[in-house]
C-alpha cells in the first residue's frame, strides 16, 4: 500500500482531550493502533481501494465494512458489541451553492480507541471541527465525544438552507397574493422537490440517533444523553418545518389552480354574456339576409342605417335587461 492520498487527515487525542494531528506516511500506515493513552480520528475517503484494505485491518465485522463503503446509503445506526458501532449520517451540500438537497453521506465507525469517518466529498461541518482542533479550541477525551461534536455540526449547518427554503416560499406565497407577478408550478413543484429530498434523509437520520440515544452500553454520561436529545430536537423541528413547508407549497399549488380555474370561468361566462348579446342581432340580420321578396326597407336609402339603429337599440336594452338581473358586474 503505497499510496496515502486517500487519508484525508489523521489525529491523534491524549488522555486529556488535547488533538494533535498525525503525519501520514508509509510507516503511519504500519502502525497498530494499540498502546494508546487516548484515541485517534482517521477520515479517509472511501471510494479509493486502499481505503477498503486499510478498513479491512481496524473494522472487525465484515457487515460494518459492507456498509461503510456500500455506494448508496440511508442514515442508520447499528451496534456491534464491544463498544463498537455504525452510524451513518447525512450534511447539507455546501460546496454547490444551489444544490444544498443534495445530502452528502458521513459513514461513521467508532471503537474503543479509534473513530473512523468516511465521506466521498466535502463537507463543511467536517471542516469546522477539524478547524477547531487547528486552532486549539475544542477537546474530545472519547471517540463518542468528537462523534456528537461532528453531529452537531451537521445539524447546526443544516440551519441556513432550511431557513432559505422557507424564506423561498413566503416569497412564493407573496407573490401568490400580488395580482401583477405570476408563480409558476414550475417553481412550486422544484421546491417541493427539495424539500422532501431533504425530509427523505433527515426523518432515518433522527431515528438512527434515537437508537444511538436508547443504547445504555454506548452513552457514557449524561452530558452526552443532553447532547443527543439537543440534536434530535433541532432534527425534530427540521422535519416539521419540512412538513409544514410542504402543506404550505400544496396549499399554494391548490390557491393557483383555484385562480386559473376562476378566471377561465370568467372567461367563459364573459363569452357566454357576448354571444347572448349578440344572438338577437344575428338572428334579424340573418332574417333580413334571406334571398326573398318583401324583405323591409330594401329599395330604401336609409334601410342600413335604420337597421344598424335597430340593432344598437336593441344590444342596449338587452345590457340593460342582464345588468338589472345581475348577469353582468355592475362595475
Amino acid at each position: 500500500m503505497s499510496e496515502t492520498n486517500f487519508i484525508s487527515s489523521v489525529w491523534d487525542f491524549d488522555s486529556n482531550g488535547v488533538a494533535s494531528p498525525v503525519e501520514v506516511n508509509e510507516e503511519f500506515l504500519k502502525k497498530p493502533l494499540t498502546n494508546m493513552s487516548g484515541f485517534r480520528w482517521i477520515h479517509l475517503n472511501f471510494s479509493h481501494d486502499n481505503a477498503k484494505e486499510l478498513l479491512s485491518h481496524i473494522v472487525s465485522s465484515p457487515t460494518a465494512l459492507q456498509n461503510l463503503t456500500a455506494e448508496n446509503t440511508r442514515p442508520r445506526f447499528e451496534s456491534f458489541g464491544r463498544q463498537s458501532f455504525l452510524i451513518i449520517l447525512r450534511g447539507v451540500n455546501l460546496i454547490t451553492a444551489d444544490r444544498p438537497h443534495d445530502m452528502i453521506s458521513l459513514r461513521c465507525w467508532v471503537q474503543d480507541n479509534c473513530i473512523i469517518t468516511l465521506g466521498r466529498r466535502s463537507l463543511k461541518s467536517l471542516s469546522d471541527v477539524i478547524q477547531s482542533l487547528q486552532n486549539e479550541q475544542s477537546q474530545y477525551k472519547t471517540p463518542i465525544c468528537l462523534l456528537l461534536a461532528i453531529n452537531q455540526r451537521l445539524i447546526d449547518r443544516m440551519a441556513e438552507p432550511l431557513s432559505n427554503l422557507e424564506d423561498k416560499i413566503d416569497q412564493l406565497e407573496e407573490d401568490e397574493i400580488n395580482e401583477h407577478i405570476i408563480v409558476e408550478k414550475h417553481d412550486i413543484a422544484t421546491i417541493r422537490s427539495q424539500a422532501l429530498t431533504l425530509r427523505r434523509y433527515l426523518v432515518p437520520q433522527k431515528e438512527a440517533l434515537i437508537q444511538f440515544l436508547n443504547d445504555d452500553e454506548l452513552i457514557e454520561n449524561e452530558a452526552q444523553t443532553q447532547k443527543l436529545r439537543y440534536s434530535l430536537d433541532h432534527l425534530q423541528r427540521y422535519v416539521e418545518d419540512l412538513d409544514l413547508g410542504r402543506e404550505r407549497l400544496n396549499s399554494l399549488n391548490q390557491e393557483i389552480d383555484a385562480r386559473l380555474s376562476e378566471k377561465m370561468n370568467r372567461n367563459l361566462y364573459i363569452l357566454s354574456i357576448i354571444s347572448l348579446i349578440f344572438l338577437p342581432l344575428a338572428f334579424l340580420t340573418g332574417l333580413l339576409g334571406i334571398n326573398v321578396g318583401g324583405i323591409p326597407l330594401a329599395d330604401s336609402d336609409l334601410g342600413f342605417t335604420i337597421i344598424c339603429t335597430i340593432c344598437g337599440i336593441i344590444a342596449i336594452l338587452e345590457i340593460i335587461i342582464l345588468r338589472h338581473l345581475r348577469w353582468i358586474d355592475r362595475r
